[in-house]
């Protein structure tokens, strides 16, 4: 069996990044979308920064955005040295090629959603001229782009990690 990439999301202190470092994740979450979690810069760099602060790797980490400009985000991860960039909303495929930074993009699927209507979603970003490095499935809450504690559907996540980067 594969082994899947372990990301914590919502890092809000450098403590909390010191902890993800220990536990050995792969990925860390800083929130720039307007959120309860939500970092500023300054803290945001905090947060980097400790991440990267001792022996080893490192958890690459991660600009968490929701329908941003293309321009502000790589302003941010140029700024403070991120490492991917997380595309959380409505965003088309064609975003990505507007990033200086690699990109997972997050995939809310409905309630109800057939297996084939979500590989076809996640086609729709695999399939463009420049693919997100991975993909996130998130669970669905009307108005909600994530973040929210609700479940996605597993059975969904597992079909499409079953074929594409999830």
């Amino acid at each position: 069996m594969k082994r899947g990439l372990v990301k914590i999301c919502s890092l809000g202190r450098p403590e909390d990044a010191r902890a993800a470092r220990a536990a050995g994740v792969d990925l860390a979450g800083l929130i720039f979308a307007p959120a309860r979690r939500q970092v500023t810069p300054e803290v945001a760099a905090a947060i980097v920064a400790a991440l990267r602060d001792g022996p080893g790797a490192a958890p690459r980490a991660v600009g968490v955005f929701v329908d941003e400009a293309p321009d502000r985000m790589n302003a941010l991860a140029e700024r403070l040295d991120l490492d991917l960039v997380q595309l959380s909303g409505d965003e088309p495929p064609e975003t990505i090629a507007a990033l200086a930074r690699p990109a997972i993009k997050t995939l809310r699927l409905r309630p109800g959603t057939s297996p084939s209507d979500a590989r076809r979603l996640a086609e729709q970003y695999l399939s463009a001229p420049v693919p997100p490095v991975a993909l996130i499935v998130e669970g669905w809450v009307p108005g909600a782009p994530g973040g929210t504690g609700h479940v996605a559907d597993w059975s969904l996540a597992a079909a499409l990690a079953a074929e594409y980067p999830v």
